[in-house]
């Protein structure tokens, strides 16, 4: 007599540490529970704990604006690449050093990682097979310290990064003509939350202490300019035929 025994729940566990996400209709929270995540059904009342693990306790969870996939890190950098769909490991990676948070943009097509004072940012997987699902595109530098938290605007143009070193830096997530990079200070303490105003650049950061600062913008999100692109040399066969045609 054969059993096919698989995995359905997990009693008992509790929760440790990692960021909360609620799906997208909000009727369930997704929350790591040890090295496992959990979904509770907030509308039925149940739970559900995916069949899939890590080796140590799950620090961050990304989860895509469709819903469809996420991305798990533990305390070690180890990450997993997850279909919430099939309930199955699409991809390992591992970032060879802690991670504090991570998040996709809105539109779905990149998500940053955040690690020791550096945010990465990465072309998000798409719905082909790929060799590499986590191709890098940027890396940006700037704070001092540990960074902490990260939000992105809702068209996908900016991100801010908070960091423990009591300063929030906001950085283009295209080459635009004019923002780079732009740093705010004001706390005395570790940031640990910032979040964009809808359809705005405002931005509200949070430290560790409990005080709030409100950052207006001068500029609107349409008032982005990209970076005009150098004009690349004409190639040498171009260059002979204008000039035959000169003569």
């Amino acid at each position: 007599m054969k059993f096919a025994y698989r995995f359905s729940n997990l009693l008992g566990a509790v929760y440790r540490q990692g960021n909360l996400n609620f799906s997208r209709d909000g009727n369930a929270v997704i929350s790591p529970v040890g090295n496992r995540i959990s979904i509770f059904d907030l509308k039925n009342n149940t739970s559900e704990t995916l069949p899939v693990s890590t080796t140590k306790n799950i620090s961050c969870v990304g989860l895509s604006p469709d819903g469809n996939l996420a991305i798990v890190v533990d305390e070690d950098g180890a990450a997993l690449l997850i279909s919430l769909i099939s309930r199955a490991v699409l991809h390992h990676f591992h970032f060879h050093k802690p991670v504090s948070s991570v998040r996709f943009s809105p539109d779905g097509r990149k998500f940053v990682v955040t690690k020791e004072n550096v945010a990465l940012m990465y072309h998000a997987p798409g719905k082909q097979r790929e060799f590499n699902a986590f191709v890098l595109d940027k890396s940006y530098y700037g704070p001092y310290d540990e960074t902490t938290c990260i939000d992105w605007t809702d068209d996908s143009k900016c991100f801010a990064v908070g960091s423990k070193d009591m300063s929030t830096w906001v950085f283009g997530a295209e080459r635009w003509a004019n923002l780079i990079y732009y740093s705010l200070g004001g706390h005395k303490d570790v940031v640990i939350g910032c979040f964009f105003e809808k359809d705005s650049l405002d931005l509200y950061t949070v430290s560790q202490d409990g005080a709030l600062c409100v950052w207006e913008s001068d500029t609107d999100p349409e008032g982005l300019v990209l970076k005009k692109s150098q004009d690349s040399p004409k190639p040498l066969r171009q260059e002979e035929e204008e000039e035959d045609d000169d003569e």
